[in-house]
């Protein structure tokens, strides 16, 4: 029987060895790691620095139900990566490019995420919109983003989307079937100072206390949505479908723009 001691020291140094072929991976010219590769760092992560994967091409790796530890995942590229069940919370993702991965269940919750490309991401499983089965963006850091998706359910409380597009679409094609869904998504808190909104369907969306000013909501569908307590100063509703929303208690409605 080997002491535990021992056991603890052969599993300290399988983890450098797997630590350091995927390290060889990811610093080889050109280098794709494998989702072997991906598992053996994250394996070996300690907790005393984050995973480094900054700029790593990860596309259409399957990467479900990894724990990322928090790592720096900065201008990855992460196309068709099958992120399901995957932990990103407090991830560093500024300028990663996560068009037509799979988010299904996805925790992107503290994440930063500045700049980075939602194009077209798999959210759900089947034809039905399930609840249990989208991603979380709590708290997350979305400032300049680009989203194209249907996130009908999705929790954004607390986030950043200042400056964000989420009617973002190549050629301009915002009026196709690939829009941005945001109906019965969670928005309390938000900070979205200047974002797009533009073309989109938030139907019963919550809103309530978020900064909203100078946000363009122009032909949006806000059918019952809920902007109690939320600053819309200077927002522009042009257009924009409003049946039924609250918007008695929003604050800055006097230079709001087509209401």
């Amino acid at each position: 029987m080997h002491a535990p001691s021992q056991r603890l020291d052969r599993r300290a140094l399988l983890s450098a060895l797997l630590a350091s072929a995927a390290t060889a991976a990811l610093a080889a010219p050109g280098g794709r790691p494998s989702t072997r590769d991906i598992v053996s760092l994250l394996f070996a992560a300690d907790g005393s620095a984050p995973p480094d994967l900054a700029g790593a091409n990860l596309s259409e790796l399957d990467l479900s139900q990894l724990d990322f530890k928090k790592a720096n995942l900065r201008g990855a590229n992460l196309f068709g990566a099958d992120l399901t069940g995957a932990n990103l919370d407090g991830a560093d993702l500024a300028g990663a490019r996560l068009d037509r991965c799979v988010i299904i269940r996805t925790r992107f919750e503290g994440a930063q995420m500045q700049g980075c490309s939602f194009l077209r991401p798999s959210v759900f499983s089947g034809l039905q919109n399930s609840h249990l089965e989208v991603p979380v963006f709590r708290n997350a850091n979305l400032e300049r983003a680009k989203i194209l998706a249907l996130l009908d359910g999705a929790d954004f409380s607390g986030a950043n989307l200042s400056g964000a597009s989420l009617t973002w679409a190549p050629y301009n094609q915002r009026r196709s079937h690939w829009g941005t869904g945001l109906n019965r998504s969670t928005l309390d808190g938000v900070v979205a100072v200047r974002a797009s909104f533009a073309d989109l369907s938030m139907k019963q969306a919550s809103l309530r206390s978020a900064d909203l000013r100078h946000a363009d909501f122009r032909n949006a569908t806000l059918t019952g949505a809920d902007f109690s307590d939320a600053d819309i100063a200077h927002a522009d509703f042009t257009g924009a479908k409003i049946d039924g929303a609250s918007l008695d208690s929003a604050r800055g409605r006097e230079t709001a723009i087509g209401l």
